[in-house]
């Protein structure tokens, strides 16, 4: 191998002048327009699959191009400037990062807060605050990860910033990378050492690449948002970087071999991956690998290429150039424009959103090329960055003080306490409520807590979160009996825990609570959105949860769950049928069963219409037929089904609407913390309701 490297002038084919160093490898410095053209396809593929268009299901693919790219450009550039100076300035480098990237980002930034405290309700605003902060210092990717296994975060919508998580993943790769060539200058005596910089790349590149597929199945939110499964892509691209020499050797024939079935594994992965695959794991190798041979092929220049036909054309190198900002744009557009509209928006009318966002982007790219002449010092630039991130920062945590106030001047009421399980008494209730227009000011929860309002305990013992297969049961009601329950189920069950728990008490028994977030009873099968995957946890679960009841041996059984689970894989029938075989398996186990009516599970957020709504709360009435969203007959199809099993059944809708209404604040009580779970303050009211379960269920 020889120890010259040749720099290439900027002119993209020309063979202007050169000069060698002694170094090892192969450094060009001339624009790619290949890549400018590869940039437009990822940004286009992950625009275009977060609007919905169904023959992009695995759009998200473009963000793996995108990270390639990165890692071939940032290690082209390290790599030019520690061969032609023996070193790599850290100092130049990062104010280089913040000169291009910062201003744009905080500027979608500012404007994303700006409309959100317009459009989005209370909690969402509280949380895209939190988002910020972490955003603001490039943290957001693993606050992301670590929320993303949180089961009380499931149903919430996602943050208008969500897409900054990659850009978090390539700065933590910038603030890496640059040391790592900056110590093989060192341990090479100020030259780059060729051996030991590829060894190292290939080894990280390996090693993440290797975990990335260990964790992807068991792990997705991790596995998808950190940098340590993905920097193997910004590896790939590395790499490609450091044998620019072995690539240039190719001939004519191969770089277009090599350029076309790159091409295509990047177009196919968009087009055949989707939602249900494991990923990023072993299926990102072909998006990745694709465009690892895409950017390798074009280091010669070549006709009738991939380059010539498609990626070189004036639009693609146009959008190419505005595709940083055009995606810091398009995901906050497609978030906020259907909040301020008040309603979801059709496939064709997010994409053009899309199309919007790319006119916002090019008036954003003046400002990105603006900064990038700007005349500042290095240093300067770097003050510069800490303090917009820091301002940032600041005004997040500003933000999240100055939100609006959600108390009205309505009335202040008292619920009357229930004495006895008297459903007349709790319809009278909800009759009462229907007509309340202003909420009472002492309403309970406020609105601002309501979406905490759980069951405590939550992740310490007896309900096991997303990733759990095992927990550590929550002893409750009077430690002290003989008598032993067992509560079994997903959050649905776990959602009665307090009430249960006092009613327990009363009556002398002592509980015990095995629940799981998002596992029904039903012996089912399904995809869990959240995980991304197989929802195989939950079958570990149920299968550690029957042990446990054969070895508790408890005198009575109390299960609840979810109607809404396995979404529309299964029929009402099927559904109930499974539910009653499951409990029927633990008959041999226990005495006696009780099963808890599911609670409403709306098409939309109560919580969210009340903090809209807070002089209007009629708007948030819901019509009685809607109270189980799209599965308006499982309840009572399962009701009907245990009953005939002889499992005693607790009837809890008419807890919650009348034959007509569902109102979601009872007197002055908030109903629900979310779509479709009830609030800890609502569930300890109705617990003499629950007193049947423990004197004996009518079967």
């Amino acid at each position: 191998m020889s120890n010259t490297i040749v720099l290439p002038t900027q002119r993209a084919g020309e063979p202007g002048d050169s000069r060698a160093v002694s170094t090892g490898f192969p450094v060009p410095r001339r624009f790619r327009p290949d890549i400018q053209g590869l940039r437009t396809i990822a940004i286009v593929t992950v625009a275009l699959y977060h609007a919905g268009v169904p023959f992009l299901a695995g759009g998200y693919i473009g963000v793996d191009v995108f990270f390639v790219i990165s890692g071939f450009l940032i290690t082209r550039q390290l790599v030019a400037e520690a061969a032609a100076n023996g070193r790599v300035s850290l100092v130049r480098f990062y104010a280089a990062r913040f000169r291009r990237l910062l201003p744009p980002a905080a500027v979608v930034v500012a404007a994303s807060v700006v409309v959100a405290h317009y459009v989005l309700p209370y909690q969402q605003m509280k949380s895209l605050m939190t988002d910020v902060r972490y955003a603001a210092f490039y943290g957001v990717n693993y606050h992301f990860a670590h929320e993303g296994v949180r089961y009380q975060n499931a149903s919430e919508p996602p943050s208008a910033i969500q897409h900054f998580w990659s850009l978090a993943v390539e700065e933590q790769f910038y603030a890496v990378w640059p040391v790592l060539i900056l110590l093989c200058c060192l341990l090479g005596r100020h030259r780059l050492r060729y051996r030991l910089v590829i060894s190292a790349i290939a080894a990280i590149t390996v090693a993440t690449l290797a975990y990335s597929v260990a964790i992807s199945a068991g792990q997705a939110p991790l596995a998808y948002f950190s940098l340590q499964t993905r920097a193997w892509e910004l590896g790939f691209g590395a790499l490609v970087a450091l044998t620019a020499d072995q690539w240039a050797r190719l001939s004519s024939g191969i770089c277009q071999i090599l350029g076309w079935v790159g091409l295509g594994a990047v177009l196919a992965a968009a087009v055949l991956y989707d939602e249900h695959t494991v990923y990023p794991g072993v299926a990102a190798v072909v998006p990745v690998a694709g465009a690892a041979m895409l950017i390798g092929a074009g280091m010669l220049r070549h006709d009738r290429t991939p380059e010539t036909f498609l990626l070189e054309r004036p639009s693609m190198q146009y959008a190419g150039k505005v595709s940083y900002a055009w995606y810091l744009w398009h995901w906050p557009m497609l978030i906020l424009l259907p909040a301020w509209v008040g309603h979801p928006l059709s496939v064709w009318e997010q994409v053009e959103i899309v199309c919007l966002a790319f006119w916002f982007a090019v008036l954003t790219y003046f400002l990105e090329d603006a900064a990038r002449r700007a005349r500042r010092t290095a240093f300067g630039w770097i003050w510069a960055g800490a303090l917009l991130s820091t301002f940032v920062a600041l005004c997040s945590v500003v933000g999240t003080f100055t939100l609006p106030s959600l108390t009205t001047s309505g009335v202040a009421r008292t619920a009357l306490a229930l004495n006895a399980p008297d459903v007349t008494a709790v319809q009278a209730a909800l009759v009462r409520s229907i007509p309340i227009e202003k909420l009472p000011r002492n309403l309970t929860p406020p609105l601002a807590e309501a979406p905490q309002d759980a069951p405590p305990g939550w992740r310490t013992c007896g309900f096991a979160d997303l990733n759990q297969t095992e927990i550590r049961p929550c002893i409750a009601g009077d430690a002290s009996a003989d008598k032993v329950a067992v509560v079994l189920g997903d959050s649905h069950a776990h959602q009665w825990m307090t009430a249960l728990d006092q009613e327990a008490k009363r009556t002398g028994w002592k509980l015990v609570e095995i629940t799981k977030g998002a596992c029904p009873i039903a012996n089912v099968q399904f995809f869990q959105n959240d995980l991304k995957r197989e929802y195989r946890e939950c079958d570990v679960f149920r299968r550690w949860a029957a042990a446990e009841v054969a070895r508790l041996q408890p005198d009575l059984v109390i299960a609840s769950q979810s109607n809404i689970a396995p979404w529309d894989n299964i029929t009402d029938e099927e559904w109930a049928r499974r539910s009653v075989a499951a409990l029927v398996e633990l008959a041999g186990s226990t005495a006696s069963i009780a099963y808890i009516g599911d609670t409403p599970t709306f098409l939309t957020d109560p919580v969210t219409c009340l903090q809209r709504n807070l002089n209007e709360a009629q708007r948030c009435l819901v019509p009685r037929a809607d109270a189980f969203g799209h599965f308006p007959d499982r309840y009572f199809v399962i009701a009907d089904a245990m009953r005939r099993a002889g499992i005693g059944f607790i009837d809890s809708l008419p807890f919650f609407c009348t034959p007509q209404l569902c109102p979601s604040a009872v007197d002055n009580m908030a109903v629900y913390r979310d779509q479709g779970h009830i609030t800890d303050t609502y569930a300890t009211w109705l617990a003499p309701m629950l007193e049947p379960i423990f004197l004996g269920v009518p079967q």
